[in-house]
């Protein structure tokens, strides 16, 4: 079994260095014998890889046995703490199709997909599951907005056997996707945003062919050819040298990645195995693979009018085989240039390691936004003890909030009246303020006038004293030498007679007045306010 574990130790207080946009994903790529853990965090764009793993379960006989064993050793080695977990899944049962739809209230689009489907689909609906992506909107010819939606669909039972093998590896994870599907973000960013630009994920089982525009994906169709047919090919016996030779799946692999695509006329061996009938024998796929790419390319530009594609790219397992690229352009007629996305890392990394786990990078830029998610609704919620806490907590909080609107909402709402009210009045209260001032001032040069025993500036001051807070006053007239006539307002809506009485109360218990009396008092119940006018002694 060919795997690598490899980790930057010096990385584990990572969480304190992640900044507040930060996010740290752990990817599962699951692809038959050929699986790859990657971890690592997005930050503004920009992944930073922290840990991989590549699994090949090429000749072991109890595979998922292997496969979890390996999965459970790998993460004791991952901090836990504010980390995602998405499944990336490869499979031949895998259908991508795209469908149009009249414009529909959201809650629509899911059985209007469903009826679509019922039409080239002939499995029953309990039996699978999909999920859709919007595409983009488009107008038909007599002026009706549509929209184009991606549609992913798996057999139920291979979501469900996913699922088994997680709850194996205790691997608590809140998404299963398709990482070739999201592989726009990778792509680079001095390309033209209105050109269509295609890329190869040619994976373990099959292979993925997408397009995008302004990294957008347009179009997706999957190929069922991958490398794990190019080693099923080298294992088809020849005779050689009077020799009946094949390879084993771990030996045609190894021969693979250390030779890659041969050349087409080559002399040359691989451990006695001539590297020309090792082209011969994978020709077949390779030529199948290239005829599935041409006929996508014709199909969106003709069928599905989407306009030409300006260029490939490859990346996955089979970008990472040498020559790989340069053989299926001879095929297509037209280049083929490997997708390399700039990847901050300590880690040592191989060219070939690169290519290999490039598909997974992608997957990394769904995080903040809508994707793909196989997974069923009634496993995202994992446990039904999370369930019962989450509807005891809702139910705790709807008696806390019941309890706050017959409690203190009816409070609040006579507050919020009597705080309004105040707010209308209080341009009118400064502006009396300002009057009261300019009245005392007046008042003090007049005591300064003014001969005799009397200091009018103590009247002044004693008057303001005996008024209520609630009280002011918006005349002072000095009729003469003993007697003060006093003119202002009450702001209350209620109790206002009680609050002239003790103005008057106050008066009377006063060294320098005495001897109140009101001369009349007018209410005015919308304003909440009252005027009145007094006569006042002074002793």
């Amino acid at each position: 079994m060919h795997s690598r574990w490899r980790r930057n130790l010096s990385l584990r207080n990572v969480d304190k260095l992640l900044s507040k946009t930060s996010k740290k994903l752990l990817v599962l790529e699951l692809d038959g014998e050929f699986n790859i853990l990657v971890y690592g965090e997005l930050n503004r764009e920009k992944i930073k890889l922290l840990g991989f793993k590549i699994i090949s379960l090429l000749g072991t006989d109890e595979q998922e046995k292997q496969l979890t064993e390996e999965i459970v050793k790998t993460l004791k080695d991952f901090p836990q703490k504010g980390r995602e977990v998405f499944i990336s899944h490869h499979s031949l049962s895998l259908y991508l199709g795209r469908f149009t739809l009249p414009d529909l209230p959201q809650k629509e689009i899911p059985q209007a997909l469903s009826w679509q489907l019922k039409k080239v689909i002939p499995e029953k609906e309990e039996d699978i599951i999909f999920d859709y992506l919007p595409i983009k909107e488009v107008t038909d010819r007599e002026g009706v907005k549509q929209k184009n939606y991606l549609v992913c669909l798996i057999p139920r039972r291979e979501i469900e056997n996913i699922i088994s093998l997680m709850e194996k590896t205790k691997l608590e994870f809140s998404k299963i996707t398709v990482s070739s599907l999201f592989l726009g973000s990778l792509l680079p960013s001095d390309l033209d945003p209105q050109k269509i630009y295609a890329i190869l994920d040619f994976s373990w089982t099959a292979s993925i062919l997408s397009f995008y525009q302004n990294k957008k994906i347009i179009f997706s169709r999957l190929i069922p050819v991958g490398v794990k047919n190019l080693i099923q090919a080298l294992g088809i016996s020849i005779v050689y040298k009077g020799n009946h030779l094949s390879l084993e799946p771990e030996k045609a692999w190894q021969a693979l990645k250390e030779i890659g695509i041969p050349e087409t006329f080559t002399e040359e061996e691989w451990q006695g195995f001539p590297l020309s009938q090792m082209l011969i024998l994978m020709r077949p796929e390779l030529e199948k693979l290239s005829t599935e790419i041409i006929r996508s390319l014709e199909y969106l530009s003709s069928t599905l009018k989407e306009g030409n594609t300006e260029k490939i790219f490859l990346t996955g397992i089979g970008a990472s085989l040498k020559g790989m690229a340069k053989n299926l352009s001879n095929y297509l007629h037209r280049p083929l240039e490997e997708l390399n996305f700039p990847v901050e890392t300590e880690l040592k990394i191989s060219l070939q390691e690169k290519a290999i786990i490039s598909p997974s990078l992608g997957t990394f830029f769904t995080i903040f936004e809508k994707n793909i998610n196989l997974l069923p609704p009634e496993y995202r919620l994992d446990t039904s003890s999370i369930r019962k806490i989450i509807k005891s907590i809702s139910l705790f909080i709807s008696l806390l909030l019941l309890g706050y609107l017959f409690i203190f909402i009816p409070k609040s709402i006579i507050y919020k009246k009597e705080i309004n009210l105040l707010k209308k009045e209080a341009p009118k209260f400064e502006k009396l303020k300002e009057i009261k001032k300019e009245l005392q001032q007046k008042e003090e040069i007049k005591s300064q006038l003014l001969q005799g025993k009397f200091n009018f500036t103590w009247i002044i001051q004693e008057i303001s004293a005996v008024l209520p807070s609630q009280v002011t006053l918006t005349k002072l007239n000095i009729k003469d030498i003993r007697n003060v006539e006093l003119s202002g307002i009450v702001f209350a809506k209620e109790f206002v007679e009680n609050i002239i009485a003790e103005m008057m109360k106050n008066i009377e218990n006063s060294k320098l007045l005495s001897e109140p009396k009101l001369e009349w008092l007018r209410k005015s119940p919308e304003k909440q306010i009252a005027e009145f006018k007094m006569n006042v002694r002074i002793r």
